[in-house]
């Protein structure tokens, strides 16, 4: 959808990604970390969300057609409200998940 303003935008969590919004379509994207590795295409990522959107609801049957859908453990929900349970408390990153380079972002 960039360079338009969209609300059905993809959250992350544990990855950090650099791009450049002006870029033309598939040219974006500059960097992205895993923790503080660089995504590697010869490694296999596992990804955590609601089993209704990995089957592609709310238009994202474009990223995740064909990919193999495996419900493993809790429910999503229930996994986030165990663990913040264990914790007591939890302290999100202020550091930005998503960094524009284009230099009308700054």
């Amino acid at each position: 959808m960039l360079p338009k303003p969209s609300t059905a935008f993809l959250q992350v969590s544990g990855m950090r990604v650099t791009f450049r919004s002006e870029a033309p379509p598939g040219q974006r994207l500059a960097e992205v970390r895993v923790g503080r590795e660089v995504l590697s295409p010869s490694k296999t990522y596992r990804a955590a969300m609601p089993t209704s959107l990995a089957k592609g609801a709310l238009g994202y049957f474009r990223i995740f057609d064909g990919l193999k859908v495996k419900q493993a453990g809790p429910a999503l929900v229930d996994a986030l409200c165990d663990y913040i349970r264990a914790e007591g408390t939890i302290s999100p990153s202020a550091e930005p998940r998503l960094k524009d380079l284009s230099a009308s972002s700054e």
